[in-house]
């Protein structure tokens, strides 16, 4: 196991070197150059921060054998079944339904599926983290989103 974990992060260290070289030779338009954050400012921190991880995982990478090698006979694949599901029917209805509508939705049912019983305080934690999301996006950032569905919306 201990050469197996060096030869990943080996490999990880050699994509993050590519990445790091490649995200320092993106090209920018004009009025990008003189940014504070630029596009090509996340790619580098990342590379940066992943080729740092690699590095430690490749000179601390241990010969203890995986006590959890049979953990995944225990994953309950129905609930990431569930979740990957709910997501797409997210991504579906998030125009036709509005953000509020689809997001509250959405975080209402991914909490059922992973457990929550609690449905009153889950409903109103999950329409407020909705409105507040939409309030950041739509009033800070200045980004349109439809809040309620199209066919209700004036």
């Amino acid at each position: 196991m201990k050469n197996l974990d060096r030869l990943v992060a080996l490999l990880m260290v050699a994509f993050f070197v590519a990445y790091i070289y490649l995200s320092y030779h993106f090209d920018l338009l004009p009025f990008e150059r003189r940014a504070s954050f630029r596009p090509d400012s996340m790619p580098k921190g990342i590379g940066i921060l992943g080729l740092i991880l690699s590095i430690i995982v490749l000179f601390t990478a241990n010969g203890h054998p995986n006590q959890d090698n049979q953990g995944w006979r225990t994953y309950d694949y129905k609930s990431y079944a569930g979740i990957i599901i709910s997501m797409m029917l997210y991504a579906a209805f998030l125009k036709p339904a509005g953000f509020v509508v689809a997001t509250t939705a959405f975080i209402i049912v991914s909490a059922i599926i992973l457990g929550e019983r609690k449905y009153t305080k889950l409903f109103i934690i999950a329409l407020i983290g909705a409105l507040a999301i939409w309030l950041v996006v739509d009033r800070l950032l200045g980004i349109y989103l439809y809040p309620i569905p199209e066919f209700i919306q004036w």
